[in-house]
């Protein structure tokens, strides 16, 4: 989604943890002044919401009443008993000295009142989640001003996607908003180490969302979700939205961007002409490393002879994929090996085996459907979001090539696919 004077002017409704002036504590809150400040120039309606904390000078920032009594619903059921409901109010303050600007503020005695810091508190996934809903059910329930698009930000605001897709899927009103999800810093994703959570606490982001206040909430990864169910994804610079699609800098998260990249836009396709043996030399230091881990033995037979026609960061992808998947399927003092090999004039075929766990036959034949997506853990608990396959299968194809994989329980796997080869002599006589 652009926003430019070319565009119809939008309602955008920012929801974010700060906001300067009224409070602010890192870059972000910045952020949400001067962005919604610079699209208002150019002609859209921008407004902000954030919490009323009670370090906010109500004497400095003199607030009416928008909405008195909201009833946000602690649970999946929107017309939720009045028991399992929170009532909160939305106050609305005109800046004077920015155009008049609207922000809205939500009130709340335990969460915002009693703790009137921005971050710190072991409840703040609580906070969060009741700041997602609340916008929403203030969205929801006021005639006055609905917006077009919801700016969520960070993992803070990452349920905001999550509840519009699920929970409000057949809202009138709310299904009908599009929704934005800013990433500022990757790296925090929840109240946890997202580097070492065990497979009970693993969030693969597909779940239901526990109600407010409950103590499963902790343990939801609001990044994920947010990645997962945005219409829009975008972040700080488009050197970082590069970066976070890599391994290095992904936090775990690469195959999901990528994989939500390729749903909204049509991914950069540049292949070029290179040398197999060269690309995957340049992809086997980190997985010698990641396979070194395991002390699984990984292997590799490549001929030099061969030129390949590809795009070079969808075939790293591709490669990369495919052997980390093998190592993580496959058990201590195992074997993963990658062999390529011209498989006639114009392809050439590389495969990946392991000696792993394998799969059973009904998870092989759903393997590639993104409908029956499987995130099985590997053998030491790793985390999987079952989305690498997919954008394989998609950069394979994206080539003119074939993906296929062959498994038997307890037995290991064996993926190939094919690749095109770049004929530099019959080109010549060309």
């Amino acid at each position: 989604m652009r926003l430019s004077k070319k565009n119809k002017a939008l309602k955008i409704l920012f929801v974010a943890p700060e906001a300067s002036p009224f409070v602010k504590v890192g870059g972000l809150g910045e952020v949400m002044y001067s962005l919604p400040k610079a699209l208002r120039e150019i002609g859209h309606d921008t407004r902000v919401m954030i919490p009323k904390y009670s370090s906010i000078d109500s004497a400095k920032f003199s607030m009416t009443m928008a909405k008195e009594g909201l009833l946000v619903p602690k649970g999946d059921v929107s017309a939720a008993p009045e028991n399992d409901q929170m009532i909160c109010n939305v106050k609305k303050f005109l800046d004077p000295d920015n155009g008049h600007a609207v922000t809205y503020l939500l009130e709340n005695e335990e969460y915002y009142e009693q703790r009137g810091s921005v971050y710190g508190y072991d409840v703040d996934p609580t906070r969060w989640a009741l700041l997602s809903r609340g916008a929403l059910e203030f969205v929801r329930t006021n005639d006055e001003w609905r917006p077009d698009v919801i700016v969520a930000s960070d993992w803070q605001g990452g349920l905001i996607p999550n509840y519009i897709k699920t929970v409000y899927k057949d809202d009138p009103i709310l299904s009908k908003i599009a929704t934005a999800f800013s990433i500022h810093n990757l790296y925090f994703q929840g109240m946890f180490d997202h580097r070492f959570t065990s497979e009970m606490d693993y969030d693969d982001g597909q779940s239901g969302i526990p109600p407010i206040g409950d103590p499963r909430m902790s343990k939801v990864n609001f990044m994920r979700r947010g990645i997962r169910y945005a219409d829009v994804i975008n972040t700080v610079s488009p050197n970082y939205a590069r970066e976070i699609t890599t391994p290095e800098y992904g936090e775990l998260l690469e195959n999901l961007l990528q994989w939500s990249r390729m749903r909204q836009t049509s991914y950069p396709f540049n292949p070029t002409v290179k040398n197999l043996s060269t690309l995957i030399e340049d992809n086997m230091a980190i997985l010698l490393q990641t396979a070194g881990s395991k002390d699984i033995k990984l292997q590799y037979s490549v001929p030099e002879n061969i030129d390949v026609f590809v795009d070079i960061n969808m075939f790293q992808t591709i490669v990369r994929n495919l052997v980390s998947n093998a190592i993580k399927f496959t058990g201590t003092g195992q074997e993963v090996a990658l062999i390529a090999q011209k498989l006639n004039e114009n392809e050439a075929t590389i495969s990946v085996r392991d000696t792993g766990i394998g799969m059973p036959k009904e998870v092989l034949e759903n393997l590639f459907m993104l409908n029956t997506i499987s995130n099985r853990p590997g053998t030491e608990g790793e985390p999987s979001s079952g989305l690498g396959l997919i954008i394989c299968k998609e950069f394979v194809e994206k080539h003119g090539g074939t993906l296929w994989a062959e498994s038997e329980e307890g037995k290991g796997s064996l993926f190939s696919f094919t690749i095109p080869i770049h004929d530099t002599q019959k080109n010549k006589k060309k």
